[in-house]
């Protein structure tokens, strides 16, 4: 949210016990640091005494300031202008501050801001009070058409860029600008013509007050006018550190060739770039050798190729068709895969593959004993394994009872046989 204080001479200020030049309204809730802040940036000095003929031309103070308030950054904009008479008679002033975050920052930019009608108040009349609803500041477009502000002050169209140089040129941290109290109504239009030829990030980056005379030293200002004739004059051109330019007598501009001063006298504002769009990829096709990136290759969008040299190798056998198959192979050339981008063809007849054995398929039930060396040789020492996907227990354990079973039958026949009473003996020998 905005914080606001206006500041002028009256009776009774907002604060109990305050009264002559004090706080009449400000933002409920505002910080105290904020409010001390706001009210010692409000000082002004008359140039013409108040209430004379001439105090229509005393300067009105236009001025966007950066300052620090408890490690916020916030852009101050004011305004401070001479006023009616005070209730004592006596010469009086009315000052208004904005207090931005940097969410609250309009691209247009501070100068375009103040130039806005009815953003600050002109005058005061009522009681004291509390400013309770959030200020939001108005639409405002960015400056377009002739730098209007130079023709108003009779200066060549490159001064308003060499104020935007002076603005973004971070070795120079402040310049002065002489000026006369004449010149003081058009200084707001020519920064907004000079504020026109940044870019929105660098527009509030550009600190400003129309009419110099002191500052507290945490505030940034960088351009300063001074009024001619002022004690802030005289100190500006005789200071060999701070650069100053009398726009009373503007003579040649400093830098005549910097782009920014070139695109003021050409009446060309700052445009926000355009991203061109996004090209889609070009796909092209190739002929690659079958050895691989190290060989010829051939694209139709080289010289004296083209589809019709294409035809003319498919016609001669150079390449051909994917499963053409190559002479005296006897074997399919290998399907050549399809790919987005560079499609490679190998020429000449393709290299035929060898066929890897396939290993049979596992069946539960068993294999023979071939398999089962094939498989040992495949996974060496994984006998376990071949008789849990070999043979099955079963006929392991039926075979040895019939082993066994035959064995207890030949002992048998063995023991019978050697019972026997020999036929041969001494009882038939007579």
């Amino acid at each position: 949210m905005a914080q606001e204080l206006i500041y002028t001479s009256v009776p009774t200020g907002l604060l109990p016990g305050r009264k002559g030049y004090s706080t009449v309204a400000a933002t409920r809730g505002i910080p105290d640091t904020l409010m001390r802040q706001l009210e010692s940036l409000s000082a002004y000095r008359h140039i013409h005494q108040a209430g004379s003929a001439e105090a229509a031309a005393n300067p009105t103070v236009f001025s966007h300031l950066t300052l620090d308030n408890q490690g916020q950054q916030l852009s101050l904009l004011s305004r401070i202008s001479d006023t009616e008479l005070d209730y004592s008679g006596r010469s009086n002033y009315l000052a208004h501050h904005l207090a931005l975050s940097p969410v609250e920052r309009s691209p247009a930019g501070p100068a375009s801001i103040l130039a806005a009608p009815s953003l600050l108040v002109t005058q005061w009349s009522g009681e004291p009070a509390y400013i309770d609803a959030a200020r939001e500041l108005p639409p405002v477009s960015e400056a377009s058409g002739p730098f209007s502000g130079c023709q108003r002050l009779g200066l060549d169209a490159g001064w308003a860029g060499e104020l935007a140089r002076l603005a973004q040129d971070t070795a120079t941290p402040l310049a002065h600008l002489v000026v006369s109290t004449e010149m003081s109504p058009h200084l707001l239009a020519l920064l907004e013509d000079a504020s026109s030829l940044l870019s929105p990030q660098v527009r509030w980056r550009f600190t400003f007050t129309t009419y110099y005379t002191s500052l507290p030293p945490n505030v940034d200002c960088c351009l300063r006018f001074v009024i001619e004739g002022t004690n802030e004059a005289d100190a500006a051109r005789g200071s060999p550190q701070v650069p100053c330019l009398d726009l009373t007598r503007p003579g040649e501009l400093p830098f005549p060739d910097h782009p920014l001063v070139r695109a003021a006298q050409a009446g060309q504002r700052y445009q926000a770039p355009t991203r061109p769009a996004a090209a889609e990829p070009e796909l092209t096709a190739e002929v690659t050798p079958a050895g691989g990136a190290g060989g010829d290759a051939w694209s139709p969008t080289e010289a004296g190729g083209g589809p019709d040299e294409f035809e003319q190798m498919m016609a001669d056998g150079v390449v051909g068709p994917a499963t053409e198959e190559p002479q005296g192979t006897g074997l399919a050339a290998p399907p050549v895969p399809l790919t987005v981008g560079p499609v490679t063809v190998a020429k000449g007849p393709a290299t035929p593959t060898p066929a890897t054995p396939a290993i049979p398929p596992t069946d539960s039930r068993g294999q023979d004993d071939e398999y089962d060396d094939d498989y040992d040789d495949i996974e060496p020492g994984s006998r376990r394994r071949r008789r849990e996907k070999g043979m099955p227990l079963g006929w392991i354990a039926g075979g040895g009872v019939l082993a066994v079973g035959l064995i207890v039958i030949a002992i048998v026949l063995v023991m019978n046989a050697s019972k026997k009473p020999n036929k041969d003996g001494p009882e038939n020998d007579q």
